[in-house]
């Protein structure tokens, strides 16, 4: 998968929207005790530079693990592996399952990094459906694997498995010598996983395992994070190794912040924020063209369904250029990306006010989007003029022409998207962001978007295709304007 494909490019194109309902990070309210703590970040600095590294990474344990429901893992003698992000703890585990030469059933759907980041290791993969929790006895879900890779409660549907539905999966893995590994990066979100000790019930049993967690998808700390790996005696060391590696310690401060914040959060402020903004959702789109699937619990994110014909690329396209970012459904499926051209995926852990905003901006946009299919377009030969504005405005290039390259102004794969949004606004007409990188001369583009007009006046459909699978041509298109100045 290239970087221009990835849910992280889309992200990113959200930092800078207007509604930025697209990444799934820790970014609702501070409670009134976690705003106490920033008034004490001096004290803080101070407390972590006087205190001994492992002492800061054992009350961070002893915090985490314990408000998690896992006292096992405080309690034991050889600790976790700590890192900078649930991201780097997946690579480190990808440099595992490589040198061990092990092929992995994923989980499908999921987030597109964890397949990206295993694959660029040359780990074989095969998908394993969300249909593993319905009957996890069955043994074709383990057939021609080595390793079994899950994710609970799941990104992006939030099914979440009840305690037996694990047990019987840890078991089956036991029995086939399998190695296990869970990331439980969302588990402050689930009705069950605080219940009960998965690690002292995966040492119970004997079964290899690996988990994985992360606090930046609970607690709102502008990305100081940490990505942590607990795993059983036999693939512990060599994980140790890799760390070693790459990281010497994760900072201390992070460990005392995080502390602080677990600590000062024994209401769970998470989950109601999860469930107070699913609950706008769910009302703001009642009635309307999209379905919010059902939560399992008070899962972080929120899955919706698309109306038949809807494609999610081309939606995430249009919505940019209404100051809107959600998430297309098909790199979740990383698979086959055309099961998921049906759901778009929606953030939830935003300030109340401001999802609540963004939230009726965006059920205001389905069903403007819904009108547009069958709405009346500008005249062709109004686009010219469409296309010239937007760029010269986005790019801050008065002097734009139409025979300009749109990449070679100083346009990027970000401001491609915003462009074509831009133009799919004012014309009406949904357009592709490949479009622009098939033609990036801005002539051209108008030329391709015109067509699409009268198409669309004439009642005909644009061929679908996968959502920003063009992306890429930017870099291409901005290297190769490099070389020619």
């Amino acid at each position: 998968m290239d970087v221009a494909d990835s849910l992280t490019r889309h992200e990113w194109a959200g930092l800078m929207n207007r509604h930025n309902l697209a990444d799934g990070h820790a970014r609702q309210a501070q409670t009134a005790k976690m705003s106490h703590l920033l008034t004490r970040l001096p004290e803080l600095y101070e407390l972590s530079e006087s205190t001994p590294q492992l002492a800061v990474q054992r009350r961070f344990e002893e915090a985490f693990y314990r408000r998690a429901g896992q006292p096992s893992v405080a309690a034991r003698k050889v600790a976790p592996l700590h890192h900078y992000s649930s991201s780097l703890s997946i690579e480190i585990v990808a440099n595992y399952l490589r040198e061990q030469g092990l092929q992995v059933g994923l989980l499908d759907p999921t987030f597109d990094n964890i397949p990206a980041i295993l694959r660029r290791h040359g780990v074989p993969l095969r998908p394993v459906g969300e249909d593993i929790f319905a009957d996890p006895a069955d043994p074709s879900f383990y057939a021609g694997h080595d390793a079994i890779f899950l994710i609970t409660p799941n990104n992006p549907t939030g099914i979440d498995p009840s305690p037996d539905v694990l047990r019987t999966i840890a078991k089956q893995c036991r029995d086939r010598d399998l190695l296990l590994i869970v990331d439980f990066s969302f588990r402050f979100f689930s009705e069950h996983l605080a219940t009960w000790d998965q690690y002292a019930f995966f040492e119970s049993i004997g079964v290899r395992y690996i988990g994985i967690e992360d606090t930046g998808k609970t607690w709102p700390t502008l990305d100081l994070k940490i990505g942590s790996l607990v795993a059983d005696a036999r693939p512990h060391a060599r994980l140790q190794e890799i760390t070693d590696d790459l990281l010497l310690n994760v900072s201390p401060f992070i460990f005392t912040l995080i502390s602080e914040y677990v600590d000062a959060d024994k209401e769970s402020s998470s989950r109601h924020v999860a469930r107070a903004n699913r609950a706008h959702l769910e009302r703001l789109m009642e009635g309307g063209p999209v379905t919010v699937t059902p939560a399992e619990g008070p899962m972080s994110v929120a899955w919706l369904r698309l109306p038949g014909g809807w494609q999610a690329g081309e939606l995430c396209d249009w919505l940019i250029g209404q100051g809107i970012s959600v998430l297309p459904g098909s790199p979740f499926h990383w698979s086959d990306g055309s099961r998921g051209e049906g759901h778009v995926r929606i953030a939830l852990m935003r300030p109340e006010p401001v999802f609540e905003e963004g939230a009726k901006a965006l059920a205001a946009a389905f069903d403007q989007y819904q009108r547009l299919q069958e709405g009346v377009a500008v005249q062709p030969a109004d686009v010219g003029a469409v296309v010239l504005r937007a760029a010269a405005e986005l790019l801050d290039r008065p002097d734009a022409t139409l025979a300009d390259d749109f990449f070679a102004l100083g346009g990027d794969s970000m401001s491609a998207m915003h462009l074509v949004g831009r133009v799919a606004q004012e014309t009406g007409v949904p357009q592709r962001v490949r479009t622009l990188f098939e033609g990036p001369v801005l002539g051209d583009f108008a030329a391709r978007v015109a067509e699409a007009c009268e198409r669309h006046t004439g009642g005909d459909a644009e061929e679908i295709t996968d959502p920003l699978a063009l992306l890429r041509r930017s870099f291409g298109a901005q290297q190769a304007a490099g070389q020619e100045a």
